[in-house]
């Protein structure tokens, strides 16, 4: 199968606070490419919560663009690939609420999620 993994780094509890990106891309079952991008949140805040999860701090991206200038270069990297994320409705959320708030319109995306893919293939398993 063909897609793009995503995964999103947020600087609060703000769906709109993504301070980093990262995608890889699949075909045919191999990693045909990956990118990352840091990005400079706006508002330009970040909650000490976060930085102990992902270990981003605001000196690392302080002078990084801000996620509306990016969005070109994202947008070409992900193409019409369906989108692949570990807890979907998070990722995604993200995306729809970055691309809102730099008034970039939303584009039909399909995508799928390994977390609820696990639960329904191991229903026995804990968390």
């Amino acid at each position: 199968m063909d897609f793009t993994a995503i995964d999103f780094e947020t600087a609060t509890r703000r769906s709109d606070s993504a301070c980093q990106l990262a995608a890889v891309r699949v075909r045919g079952g191999e990693i045909v490419d990956s990118a990352s991008w840091l990005i400079r949140p706006r508002p330009f805040v970040f909650s000490p919560a976060n930085i102990q999860i992902h270990g981003i701090t605001p000196g690392m991206v302080r002078d990084e663009s801000e996620f509306g200038d990016l969005w070109p270069e994202i947008q070409s990297t992900l193409g019409d690939d369906c989108l692949i994320a570990h807890n979907a409705s998070f990722d995604l959320g993200v995306l729809m609420a970055c691309l809102e708030s730099h008034d970039h319109p939303v584009p039909d995306m399909q995508y799928s999620c390994t977390r609820a893919i696990a639960r329904r293939t191991w229903p026995q398993q804990p968390r």
